[in-house]
């Protein structure tokens, strides 16, 4: 009984990937983009049967992307293009197209433009997904789509000027002294320098600065 109920949920998963691969499927490549930057996002169908309208649903974390924009794509020159970026109150918003006469290409379906927060690391992602009953060929005829997140790789800025940085993400027990490395960054001949240093007093209590070999520093609480 235990083998033919495991045979019968194989065979329920094979058809499964076998129907998902009949499908369009709507993805984008994998993106690399610096913190800080402004990212395009080609959203792209591949396999596709025909298309005269559709919804397509993005949601994405609120602290590292700001939505700006939705452009055509290559496929949606024509029609009507719409989303709801302006009146979305949450992290999702919606985008939407219809014309008179089924595209059947494959390729960008539209680009859309998110700024990045300077603060972001690492791979993020944005969910796509689709509204069913604003999906269809130009039959009437709902198209179901097989949706792949967008996977945007955030990277640290490369500065090309004189900086000042440390080091992100540093890790402390609470009752430790943490020492936060201060470094000059693509020092041009800088022989003085005069900076601030902010933190919540709530959480942390400065203790002291300590300066590498060859540097004076000299230090002020205001």
């Amino acid at each position: 009984m235990l083998s033919g109920l495991l045979l019968l949920s194989m065979l329920a998963q094979n058809v499964d990937s076998v129907v998902a691969a009949d499908l369009p499927q709507v993805y984008t490549d994998e993106i690399t983009v610096e913190a800080g930057d402004t990212v395009t996002v080609p959203i792209k169908v591949r396999n596709n049967t025909g298309l005269v309208g559709f919804c397509l649903i993005l949601k994405y974390d609120q602290d590292v992307f700001t939505p700006k924009t939705v452009r055509s794509g290559e496929l949606t020159q024509s029609g009507i293009l719409d989303d709801s970026i302006e009146t979305s109150k949450n992290n999702t918003f919606k985008i939407i197209w219809s014309n008179t006469e089924d595209v059947t290409e494959d390729g960008i379906l539209v680009n859309v433009d998110f700024e990045v927060s300077e603060y972001a690391r690492g791979t993020q992602s944005i969910d796509i997904s689709y509204s069913q009953p604003d999906t269809f060929n130009e039959s009437w005829e709902d198209v179901a789509l097989d949706c792949t997140s967008a996977q945007v790789i955030v990277e640290k800025p490369q500065i090309q000027d004189t900086h000042l940085y440390s080091e992100d993400n540093l890790v402390v027990d609470e009752g430790e002294i943490i020492e936060v490395p201060i470094v000059l960054g693509n020092n041009k001949e800088l022989s003085d320098s005069c900076f601030n240093i902010q933190y919540d007093q709530s959480v942390f209590e400065f203790e002291n600065i300590v300066a590498s070999d060859g540097v004076n520093v000299e230090h002020e609480i205001v």
